[in-house]
């Protein structure tokens, strides 16, 4: 695949031609936003991880250091297989970010924006990695295993847990444990994160084997959005880019279990990656006053502010479509998946028309979890697939809905639907 990104952009697959998708649009890819179980002040503010100058995918043992690092990786690695079935690989990219968050102490609060960036700079594609942290001296199983409970009760049963890593530091007199985990599900060849226009910016790979389907979705410096879909799950491209400035790359595969994010990272053309004091840990008072309402308003203006700054028509709200996206939010939070697919209400058009909505000329859908509303804005806007349904300029009316996680540990985390639709009438 060869594809021009400037003024005016061509692509050709390796095995078939493609275009821009055509109105109406597929749903776009989930977006969950990670998690953190801090809550208390920050104790240092170190600098985030050296920056790599590749992003790729390639597993490593972890190398979990320290006694009490080490007895909860074992902990940790029992309870994902009798829990999930699941038996993650470490890696040393996280292992990074593990240190680098452990480095801070239990009372550093971390947004998902923080450790996307913190995850960006060492090298890491995937969707932002969640977080956990926890202090302490333990030596039986029984003290650590309840804490590493709770903290997988966060993550999504439908992705598979693909990667962790675990690091200690200690700060006064007890060791403070990062455990970073995360959701890989596609293997990168190493892929350059600064480069020259004059060179081309090579994507091989193949995504985890329930896709069938690959989606590439990059935001161009200017905030525009192009996006090309490839039958298959492996995938060779090369990509021109003509223009300085920040490409935000994004792969998404599809299969039965819909759209999925499985990587999405920025590509620096001729400028500088920004510096690694652009983020710092800092305090954040939880608000217990944040209703799911509230949330809901509160994203709605800063929707409609993007769409005036990208000078496209502010979209109405609509009660119907808040509805269906109410019925999917609360389906999620209660079951305990993630994503546009449900178990038991089926796909994002099966919702629609079981709504019997009309005068819709077409929909798409945005999924997203997330402790505030900037949070779950900035995490959408962040994703080139995500960013074209919240930016489109043929929807005319939009359905946001939150649902509040079970669970009362640590900041409120909502799980939100957005359903963009084009009426007719």
């Amino acid at each position: 695949m060869n594809l021009r990104l400037c003024g005016v952009f061509s692509l050709a697959w390796a095995v078939l031609a493609s275009c821009e998708p055509q109105f109406p649009p597929a749903p776009a890819a989930t977006a969950p936003g990670a998690a953190s179980s801090a809550s208390e002040p920050p104790a240092v503010h170190d600098d985030l991880p050296a920056t790599e100058p590749t992003y790729t995918t390639t597993p490593a043992q972890s190398g979990a250091t320290g006694q009490t690092a080490g007895f909860i990786e074992r902990v940790l690695l029992r309870v994902l297989r009798e829990q999930r079935g699941e038996v993650p690989s470490g890696d040393p990219r996280l292992a990074a970010v593990a240190r680098w968050a452990a480095a801070r102490g239990v009372r550093a609060d971390f947004s998902s924006d923080q450790i996307e960036h913190a995850a960006r700079r060492v090298g890491h594609v995937g969707p932002g990695p969640s977080l956990f942290l926890m202090r302490g001296t333990y030596s039986r199983e029984a003290e650590v295993e309840p804490f590493v409970r709770q903290a997988l009760e966060g993550f999504p049963s439908n992705l598979p847990l693909t990667r962790y890593a675990i690091a200690e530091s200690t700060l006064g007199s007890a060791p403070v444990v990062a455990i970073a985990l995360a959701s890989l599900e596609v293997a990168l060849d190493p892929v350059q994160k600064r480069m020259s226009h004059q060179h081309a910016l090579h994507l091989a790979g193949s995504l985890a084997s329930r896709f069938d389907r690959t989606h590439l979705a990059v935001t161009l410096p200017g905030g525009e959005v192009r996006s090309f879909d490839h039958d298959g799950r492996r995938f060779v491209a090369d990509l021109h880019f003509d223009k300085p400035g920040t490409y935000q790359v994004e792969l998404e595969g599809e299969g039965q279990s819909g759209p999925v994010v499985v990587a999405n990272f920025p590509v620096y053309i001729d400028v500088d990656e920004p510096g690694p004091t652009a983020l710092a840990a800092v305090t954040r008072a939880s608000d217990s006053t944040l209703t799911a309402a509230r949330l809901e308003e509160r994203l709605l203006v800063l929707l409609n502010d993007a769409r005036h700054e990208a000078h496209v028509p502010a979209l109405r709200s609509d009660d119907d479509l808040a509805a269906v996206a109410r019925g999917h939010s609360r389906d999620m939070a209660e079951h305990g998946f993630f994503g546009h697919v449900s178990p038991t209400q089926g796909t994002t058009d099966d919702r629609v028309r079981r709504a019997q909505l009309k005068g819709l000329a077409g929909w798409g859908e945005n999924v997203v979890l997330a402790k505030t509303p900037e949070e779950a804005h900035n995490s959408l806007m962040g994703s080139p697939g995500h960013r074209d349904n919240m930016l489109r300029p043929e929807f005319t009316h939009v359905g946001i809905a939150a649902a509040i996680e079970p669970g009362d540990q640590g900041p409120t985390r909502f799980a939100v639907t957005y359903l963009f639709v084009r009426r007719l009438r």
